[in-house]
């Protein structure tokens, strides 16, 4: 964060970005109010854990200070001084209030056209994590640090400007607590949100959805359940909807594919065996405390679990958690939409996302744009030098709008 900051600073006496929590209400009978799913596919959902009911998100918002007009930025200094008196270091994010931040967003861009809301989900296996993920900042920074090198070359006489980028991590509810379909319920929660609360008085601002791992699970499959929705709000949410991105997606529950096979004891930082844990505590499938042999490579999958829950038995059900597999992938209305998605080679999850997007490609969708690295997983980027920046520069083409 402290670094990003300084990456996007425009004076001395502020730090570079500012920050605001916000408590996004949870429409728990979205599903049903949006026609996504019926009564009687409701009834045919396992019950869910006795918890205290959840009536909020987190979702943690930060940008640059640049991303608002002068009049704005003069008070958000004005108030930093005045709460740092004392001369506290220039360093991390303004944190200002939620209401504050609102209203800045809805009435203060200072270029509301160009400055593109990135929605992210992190990952964590549908079970760990939240909405500090601190690849959120990072990937920020690299994406700007590349954009002022494209304006340095391509506009040396300093005709155009650094753009900003407004991010917003979802702190969604994670299994074995919230189990399915929690994550579809925050994720679209979480979108009609932007777009009520955010983006309505800005009619052409960008959003951007994006997902890490599990998260990109809960980023395509919202998003594809959106595309085919004919409640007018879920139809406004998709025309809202600039890009899709899924960077090591965590896609079947099947859990199966010959790269969860052959990379079964590459990916130290995220194991096979959690990786179908974490299906089974999601779908609330039996775990036997052993890995289970299906008979498709006479190997260990979650695959019989799965085939025996009540979710897999009804179809609707079926194909929303796994429509990669399951006919639930809207082709159609994902013709033009950009999408982006990224794979390792040594990550278990290689396979899901490489069938993605070969299923994209080969069933029309023209602007699909597909990352392959070397190492293991989110974290094995770090095995190929150039992986990270290289799928990062190429989607702040899509995000800014620049360069080749």
């Amino acid at each position: 964060l402290q670094v990003w900051s300084k990456v996007v600073s425009v004076r001395d006496d502020v730090p570079g970005v500012v920050e605001a929590a916000w408590k996004v209400p949870i429409q728990h009978s979205i599903l049903r109010e949006w026609n996504i799913i019926s009564a009687k596919d409701e009834e045919d959902l396992p019950g869910t854990p006795n918890l205290q009911p959840q009536s909020h998100l987190k979702v943690l918002i930060r940008c640059p200070l640049f991303t608002f007009t002068p009049k704005v930025q003069d008070k958000i200094a004005e108030e930093y001084k005045s709460a740092n008196s004392e001369g506290a270091p220039v360093k991390g994010a303004v944190i200002v209030e939620t209401s504050d931040m609102i209203e800045y967003l809805q009435s203060g861009l200072d270029d509301a056209d160009h400055t593109p809301f990135w929605l992210y989900f992190h990952g964590g296996g549908l079970v760990l994590g939240n909405e500090l993920c601190p690849l959120v900042p990072k990937d920020a920074r690299i994406m700007h640090q590349h954009q002022q090198k494209q304006l340095e070359e391509e506009f040396a006489d300093g005709e155009r400007k650094l753009r900003p980028i407004v991010t917003l991590s979802v702190d969604y509810r994670r299994a074995p607590e919230h189990v399915f379909p929690t994550p579809y319920i925050d994720g679209l929660s979480a979108i009609d949100a932007v777009r009520k609360e955010l983006l309505t008085k800005n009619p052409n601002t960008p959003l951007h959805v994006y997902g890490l791992s599990a998260g990109a699970y809960i980023a395509m499959t919202c998003t594809m359940a959106l595309m085919q929705c004919e409640a007018e709000a879920a139809k406004a949410c998709a025309k809202r909807i600039t890009s899709l991105n899924g960077c090591v997606p965590m896609l079947s529950p099947t859990t199966n594919t010959l790269s969860y096979h052959m990379n079964r004891i590459s990916c130290r930082s995220c194991p096979v065996g959690f990786l179908r844990w974490s299906w089974k505590a999601y779908l609330q499938l039996p775990n036997t405390g052993k890995e289970e042999e299906d008979g498709s490579f006479g190997m260990d999958s979650a695959m019989k679990a799965w085939k025996e829950s009540p979710i897999y038995h009804n179809k609707t059900l079926r194909r929303l958690c796994d429509p990669l597999r399951e006919g639930g992938v809207p082709f159609a209305a994902l013709k033009d939409l950009p999408i982006f998605v990224s794979t390792n080679t040594a990550d278990p999850l290689h396979d899901e996302g490489k069938e993605l997007a070969d299923q994209l490609r080969a069933n029309g969708c023209t602007a699909v744009e597909y990352h392959e690295h070397r190492g293991s997983h989110c974290i094995g980027y770090a095995v190929d030098a150039n992986a990270e920046e290289d799928r990062l520069v190429s989607y702040s083409r899509t995000m800014f709008g620049h360069g080749k």
